[in-house]
């Protein structure tokens, strides 16, 4: 990629004349740092074996990378530039939008775009808790078996739909085995 890049910017600066020449020299010189950098440490260095090599191809790798944002700032300060600062701006707006819808969505909005799905695409799945959570309300109130097995049978055909439903109670006994009245 980094002989990529040299090549294309190095026959973009051949052809370019007068200030647009002063602008581009400074990425080429830095990518070409990077790629004699990257060529030092991973291919001559490991050829030879030789461990000083690689890693001064591997610092001189760094300082490319580290200095082609800097030459970028060079070419817009230096030779004016100031046309950036709509790509700046727009690049500031639209990334701060991007962070607050993103914000807006974990932390507000995805619980209520959630429930909207489930309600409109998993409709069962809805009624079924919305069912579930309203028993468990009468459950804590209802002390009446005869009315809590009816509504716990209801509850079941309503969220399950099975197609028989039956509940079986077990009686109380007491300590000795008798029945409890």
């Amino acid at each position: 990629m980094f002989l990529a890049v040299a090549s294309s910017l190095s026959v973009r600066l051949r052809r370019a004349r007068g200030i647009e020449r002063q602008q581009i020299k400074w990425q080429p010189y830095t990518a070409v740092m990077a790629a004699t950098g990257s060529v030092l440490a991973y291919t001559i260095a490991e050829a030879m074996g030789s461990r000083w090599l690689e890693w001064i191809g591997f610092v001189i790798l760094m300082v490319a990378l580290v200095t082609f944002p800097i030459s970028v700032g060079i070419a817009i300060v230096r030779y004016r530039l100031y046309e950036i600062d709509l790509i700046i701006n727009r690049t500031l707006v639209y990334g701060s939008l991007t962070i607050t819808l993103v914000a807006l969505y974990f932390g507000a909005l995805r619980r209520r775009i959630q429930s909207l799905i489930d309600r409109s695409f998993y409709r069962s799945k809805y009624d079924a808790a919305n069912t579930l959570q309203g028993f468990s309300m009468k459950l804590r109130s209802e002390t009446d078996l005869g009315a809590l097995t009816d509504d716990l049978v209801g509850v079941v055909r309503e969220t399950m739909q099975p197609a028989h439903v039956f509940l079986w109670l077990h009686p109380d006994r007491s300590r000795n085995g008798e029945r409890a009245e």
